[in-house]
């Protein structure tokens, strides 16, 4: 929805805030119907420029790790305590 749209669309259901609350009155009996208020979702455009983002980055090769270096590596991480600088060591040596 363009911009335009959406502030029309915003606009209609604002106008129509009372009747829709009335509605909900008649059909929820309970004593007090919130006050409604409504607001643009913009979470499909966020998703989108996120994954726009994601499909532009230029990731080398040699820095994607394959299901069998993860292995060895979450292996080596909890194999007696050791540091961050020694499983990197380990990693740059083989």
């Amino acid at each position: 929805m363009g911009d335009g749209e959406s502030a029309e669309v915003l606009r209609g259901l604002e106008a129509a805030g009372n009747f829709i609350r009335r509605e909900l009155a008649s059909m929820l009996h309970i004593r007090r119907i919130p006050e409604l208020r409504f607001l643009e979702d913009n979470t499909y455009a966020q998703a989108d420029r996120i994954e726009e983002i994601l499909r532009d980055l230029d990731v080398s090769p040699e820095l994607d790790v394959g299901p069998e270096e993860e292995e060895v590596t979450s292996a080596d991480s909890n194999a007696g305590g050791e540091g961050a600088e020694d499983d990197a060591a380990k990693l740059s040596d083989g």
